[in-house]
Protein backbone atom coordinates (compact mmCIF):
# COMPACT_ATOMS: atom_id res chain seq x y z
CA UNK A 1 0.00 0.00 0.00
CA UNK A 2 1.21 3.50 -0.85
CA UNK A 3 1.97 5.82 2.03
CA UNK A 4 -1.16 7.58 3.26
CA UNK A 5 -0.64 11.30 3.76
CA UNK A 6 -4.24 12.49 3.59
CA UNK A 7 -7.69 11.12 4.39
CA UNK A 8 -10.58 12.34 2.26
CA UNK A 9 -13.96 11.70 3.83
CA UNK A 10 -17.31 11.56 2.16
CA UNK A 11 -19.91 12.77 4.64
CA UNK A 12 -23.38 11.21 4.39
CA UNK A 13 -23.23 7.52 5.19
CA UNK A 14 -19.62 7.80 6.34
CA UNK A 15 -19.37 10.34 9.17
CA UNK A 16 -23.11 10.63 9.84
CA UNK A 17 -26.10 8.34 9.31
CA UNK A 18 -28.16 10.93 7.48
CA UNK A 19 -29.58 9.12 4.46
CA UNK A 20 -32.92 8.33 6.12
CA UNK A 21 -33.28 11.90 7.33
CA UNK A 22 -32.50 13.28 3.88
CA UNK A 23 -35.06 10.94 2.37
CA UNK A 24 -37.67 12.17 4.85
CA UNK A 25 -36.76 15.79 4.02
CA UNK A 26 -36.99 15.03 0.31
CA UNK A 27 -40.39 13.35 0.59
CA UNK A 28 -41.81 16.17 2.72
CA UNK A 29 -40.41 18.96 0.52
CA UNK A 30 -41.57 17.35 -2.73
CA UNK A 31 -45.12 17.23 -1.41
CA UNK A 32 -45.15 21.01 -1.79
CA UNK A 33 -44.48 20.46 -5.49
CA UNK A 34 -47.31 17.97 -5.86
CA UNK A 35 -45.04 14.92 -5.71
CA UNK A 36 -46.23 12.10 -3.45
CA UNK A 37 -42.87 10.32 -3.26
CA UNK A 38 -42.36 7.30 -1.01
CA UNK A 39 -39.22 5.80 0.57
CA UNK A 40 -39.45 2.81 -1.78
CA UNK A 41 -38.90 5.20 -4.71
CA UNK A 42 -35.30 5.54 -3.55
CA UNK A 43 -32.84 3.89 -5.94
CA UNK A 44 -29.23 2.87 -5.09
CA UNK A 45 -28.05 4.69 -8.21
CA UNK A 46 -28.90 8.02 -6.54
CA UNK A 47 -26.57 7.45 -3.58
CA UNK A 48 -23.47 9.62 -3.73
CA UNK A 49 -24.55 11.49 -6.84
CA UNK A 50 -25.73 14.72 -5.27
CA UNK A 51 -29.10 16.03 -4.17
CA UNK A 52 -30.17 17.29 -7.60
CA UNK A 53 -29.87 13.79 -9.00
CA UNK A 54 -31.61 12.36 -5.94
CA UNK A 55 -34.52 14.81 -5.88
CA UNK A 56 -34.76 14.87 -9.65
CA UNK A 57 -34.98 11.10 -9.72
CA UNK A 58 -37.74 11.01 -7.11
CA UNK A 59 -39.71 13.76 -8.83
CA UNK A 60 -39.17 12.21 -12.27
CA UNK A 61 -40.69 8.93 -11.14
CA UNK A 62 -43.89 10.88 -10.59
CA UNK A 63 -43.74 12.80 -13.85
CA UNK A 64 -42.59 16.09 -12.33
CA UNK A 65 -39.58 17.99 -13.65
CA UNK A 66 -36.86 18.97 -11.18
CA UNK A 67 -36.52 22.66 -10.32
CA UNK A 68 -33.82 24.20 -8.05
CA UNK A 69 -36.35 25.25 -5.43
CA UNK A 70 -36.87 21.59 -4.56
CA UNK A 71 -33.33 21.30 -3.25
CA UNK A 72 -33.45 24.55 -1.30
CA UNK A 73 -36.66 23.47 0.43
CA UNK A 74 -35.35 19.98 1.11
CA UNK A 75 -32.31 21.46 2.84
CA UNK A 76 -34.59 23.61 5.02
CA UNK A 77 -36.43 20.50 6.15
CA UNK A 78 -33.16 18.61 6.55
CA UNK A 79 -31.64 21.28 8.79
CA UNK A 80 -34.56 21.02 11.20
CA UNK A 81 -34.71 17.23 11.16
CA UNK A 82 -30.98 16.58 11.64
CA UNK A 83 -30.80 19.05 14.54
CA UNK A 84 -33.53 17.10 16.35
CA UNK A 85 -32.30 13.62 15.43
CA UNK A 86 -30.84 11.09 17.84
CA UNK A 87 -28.52 8.17 17.09
CA UNK A 88 -27.17 9.49 13.79
CA UNK A 89 -23.49 8.93 14.57
CA UNK A 90 -21.77 5.61 13.90
CA UNK A 91 -19.09 6.06 16.55
CA UNK A 92 -17.36 8.97 18.28
CA UNK A 93 -16.53 10.69 14.99
CA UNK A 94 -15.34 13.87 16.67
CA UNK A 95 -12.77 11.93 18.72
CA UNK A 96 -11.60 10.02 15.64
CA UNK A 97 -11.20 13.13 13.52
CA UNK A 98 -9.30 14.95 16.25
CA UNK A 99 -6.99 11.97 16.70
CA UNK A 100 -6.16 12.04 12.98
CA UNK A 101 -5.62 15.79 12.86
CA UNK A 102 -1.93 16.54 12.61
CA UNK A 103 -1.02 13.02 11.54
CA UNK A 104 -2.73 13.34 8.16
CA UNK A 105 -4.22 16.07 6.05
CA UNK A 106 -8.01 15.86 6.36
CA UNK A 107 -10.52 16.78 3.69
CA UNK A 108 -14.29 16.57 3.51
CA UNK A 109 -15.59 15.77 0.02
CA UNK A 110 -19.36 15.74 -0.34
CA UNK A 111 -21.71 15.89 -3.30
CA UNK A 112 -24.13 17.80 -1.07
CA UNK A 113 -24.23 21.59 -0.99
CA UNK A 114 -22.26 23.41 1.68
CA UNK A 115 -25.40 24.30 3.63
CA UNK A 116 -26.08 20.60 4.26
CA UNK A 117 -22.42 19.85 4.97
CA UNK A 118 -22.44 22.52 7.66
CA UNK A 119 -25.57 21.07 9.27
CA UNK A 120 -23.76 17.73 9.49
CA UNK A 121 -20.48 19.13 10.81
CA UNK A 122 -22.41 20.88 13.58
CA UNK A 123 -24.22 17.63 14.43
CA UNK A 124 -20.94 15.71 14.64
CA UNK A 125 -19.62 18.32 17.04
CA UNK A 126 -16.46 19.51 15.30
CA UNK A 127 -15.33 22.79 13.80
CA UNK A 128 -15.02 23.36 10.07
CA UNK A 129 -11.39 24.34 10.71
CA UNK A 130 -10.64 20.73 11.70
CA UNK A 131 -10.57 19.92 7.99
CA UNK A 132 -7.73 21.19 5.84
CA UNK A 133 -10.29 21.70 3.10
CA UNK A 134 -13.97 21.15 2.43
CA UNK A 135 -15.17 20.48 -1.11
CA UNK A 136 -18.95 20.42 -1.54
CA UNK A 137 -21.36 20.15 -4.41
CA UNK A 138 -21.10 23.94 -4.75
CA UNK A 139 -17.47 23.57 -5.84
CA UNK A 140 -17.80 21.02 -8.65
CA UNK A 141 -19.50 20.70 -12.00
CA UNK A 142 -19.23 16.92 -12.27
CA UNK A 143 -20.51 14.50 -9.68
CA UNK A 144 -19.43 11.05 -8.59
CA UNK A 145 -18.49 8.67 -10.21
CA UNK A 146 -16.47 11.50 -11.77
CA UNK A 147 -13.36 12.11 -9.59
CA UNK A 148 -13.54 15.93 -9.68
CA UNK A 149 -14.47 16.38 -6.01
CA UNK A 150 -11.54 14.26 -4.81
CA UNK A 151 -9.00 15.65 -7.25
CA UNK A 152 -9.91 19.20 -6.23
CA UNK A 153 -9.39 18.30 -2.58
CA UNK A 154 -6.02 16.66 -3.25
CA UNK A 155 -4.87 19.71 -5.20
CA UNK A 156 -6.02 22.10 -2.49
CA UNK A 157 -4.21 20.25 0.30
CA UNK A 158 -1.17 19.66 -1.92
CA UNK A 159 -1.09 15.87 -1.61
CA UNK A 160 -0.61 13.57 -4.60
CA UNK A 161 -3.72 11.48 -5.38
CA UNK A 162 -1.83 8.20 -4.83
CA UNK A 163 -1.14 9.30 -1.24
CA UNK A 164 -4.82 9.98 -0.48
CA UNK A 165 -7.14 7.50 1.21
CA UNK A 166 -10.78 8.12 0.32
CA UNK A 167 -13.42 6.86 2.77
CA UNK A 168 -16.73 6.26 0.99
CA UNK A 169 -19.97 4.37 1.48
CA UNK A 170 -21.27 4.43 -2.07
CA UNK A 171 -20.36 2.58 -5.24
CA UNK A 172 -20.33 5.90 -7.12
CA UNK A 173 -17.97 7.40 -4.56
CA UNK A 174 -15.51 4.53 -4.59
CA UNK A 175 -15.48 4.46 -8.38
CA UNK A 176 -14.80 8.22 -8.37
CA UNK A 177 -11.86 7.85 -5.99
CA UNK A 178 -10.38 5.00 -8.01
CA UNK A 179 -10.77 7.02 -11.20
CA UNK A 180 -8.70 9.70 -9.47
CA UNK A 181 -5.94 7.23 -8.67
CA UNK A 182 -6.58 7.17 -4.93
CA UNK A 183 -6.67 4.46 -2.28
CA UNK A 184 -10.16 3.54 -1.14
CA UNK A 185 -11.88 2.33 2.02
CA UNK A 186 -15.48 1.25 1.50
CA UNK A 187 -17.83 1.56 4.48
CA UNK A 188 -20.70 -0.94 4.59
CA UNK A 189 -23.40 1.48 5.70
CA UNK A 190 -25.26 1.87 2.39
CA UNK A 191 -24.13 -1.24 0.50
CA UNK A 192 -23.09 -4.68 1.70
CA UNK A 193 -19.46 -5.76 1.58
CA UNK A 194 -20.35 -8.12 -1.27
CA UNK A 195 -22.00 -5.32 -3.26
CA UNK A 196 -19.03 -3.02 -2.75
CA UNK A 197 -16.57 -5.72 -3.83
CA UNK A 198 -18.62 -6.62 -6.89
CA UNK A 199 -19.50 -3.12 -8.05
CA UNK A 200 -16.49 -1.05 -6.97
CA UNK A 201 -13.70 -3.27 -5.53
CA UNK A 202 -12.35 -0.89 -2.84
CA UNK A 203 -8.87 -1.52 -1.43
CA UNK A 204 -10.30 -1.99 2.07
CA UNK A 205 -13.77 -2.67 3.44
CA UNK A 206 -14.77 -1.50 6.92
CA UNK A 207 -18.05 -1.37 8.83
CA UNK A 208 -17.54 2.12 10.36
CA UNK A 209 -14.88 4.81 10.26
CA UNK A 210 -13.72 3.61 13.69
CA UNK A 211 -11.98 0.76 11.86
CA UNK A 212 -9.73 3.20 10.04
CA UNK A 213 -7.34 2.90 12.97
CA UNK A 214 -6.61 -0.68 11.87
CA UNK A 215 -5.63 0.51 8.40
CA UNK A 216 -3.30 3.14 9.83
CA UNK A 217 -1.82 0.67 12.31
CA UNK A 218 -0.95 -1.68 9.44
CA UNK A 219 0.67 1.16 7.54
CA UNK A 220 2.77 2.15 10.54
Amino acid sequence: MMEIKAVLFDMDGVLIDSEGIMLRAAVDSLKEYGVEAAPEDMSPEYIGGGEERFLGGLAGKHGVKYVPGMKALAYEYYGRYIAEADDVLYCDESKLLRSLKGKYKLALCSAADLVKVRHNIHKIGVEESLFDCIISGDDVTKFKPDPEVFLKAAERINVAPENCLVVEDSVNGILAAKAGGMLTAGVTTSFTAEELRREAAPDQIISTVAELEKIFDRQN
